[in-house]
């Protein structure tokens, strides 16, 4: 994969080198800058994912093939550069200050997050699945409620020390 400068391009939400600028391809898509590119979210109400889904390909067909990648989640749909993932964004995080040299933990519960699952080791951190288990984490919340109860539970005692 080609690494960028850490301080150009992707830092500034801007589209990578030979990918469509996302944000650009349909009004209806909302695009959110992310450290490796922009990614376009389609959201919608339970119930309307085929439309949506046929409303993303038709909007996506517009893009040069091979350009994007289209990963459906829970009620949302994501359209970023092809060949991108969070893995690679967590990778890519973990090599700046303050994050570089610490131990992360990375909680997920889309199926967007499961490539971090495989890497979170590299930088002696954890993963935990949320609402189903991801192969590769290395714990497993059953709702979101029991992520915030434990964050309060660990924030609580390391203000006791």
């Amino acid at each position: 994969m080609t690494r960028w400068d850490n301080q150009s391009r992707y830092r500034s939400g801007q589209p990578l080198p030979g990918t469509p600028d996302l944000a650009r391809l349909d009004e209806r898509l909302a695009a959110h800058g992310v450290k490796l590119g922009v990614v376009a979210l389609a959201q919608f109400t339970p119930g309307a994912h085929g439309e949506v889904r046929a409303a993303v390909e038709t909007i996506c067909a517009g893009a040069q093939p091979g350009s994007v990648d289209i990963l459906p989640g829970k009620l949302v749909i994501e359209i970023k550069p092809a060949g991108i993932n969070k893995a690679d964004a967590v990778c890519e995080l973990m090599s700046f200050s303050p994050f570089a040299d610490r131990n992360p933990i990375f909680i997920g519960d889309d199926t967007t997050d499961e490539p971090v699952f495989g890497i979170i080791s590299r930088f002696g951190g954890l993963g935990f699945s949320v609402g189903r288990v991801f192969a590769d984490a290395n714990g497993h919340f059953d709702k979101p409620e029991s992520v915030r109860a434990w964050l309060a539970r660990i924030a609580a005692e390391g203000a006791a020390e």
